[in-house]
């Protein structure tokens, strides 16, 4: 449901937004696509947490089984993180 939800909110995004919104459209849309991204490559890459009492690691639990997509797939989920910062400096910006 979220590739579902997410791409009807891009579509609300292009269809209904007012002009006076600017380029803070494009930012909310910039958070539903890449929204949508994550969702495919978690269910492509299925990641599994592995918790011993020293050690804390994600594997993937299927064919994709390689260090490089769980590294692909960790720095992909710390971008959401950014576009938030940006979208507080955004809006500080504008209030300001």
């Amino acid at each position: 449901p979220g590739v579902i939800l997410n791409a009807f909110l891009l579509y609300l995004i292009k269809r209904f937004s007012r002009k006076d919104l600017g380029a803070y459209k494009y930012l909310l849309g910039i958070f539903a696509l890449y929204d949508i991204v994550l969702i495919i490559m978690h269910n492509v890459i299925d990641l599994k947490a592995v918790i011993t009492e020293h050690f804390f690691g994600v594997i993937s639990a299927n064919f994709l089984n390689t260090s490089k997509f769980t590294s692909i797939y960790g720095a992909c989920f710390m971008v959401p993180f950014s576009l938030l910062n940006i979208h507080f400096m955004y809006r500080y910006w504008v209030i300001k």
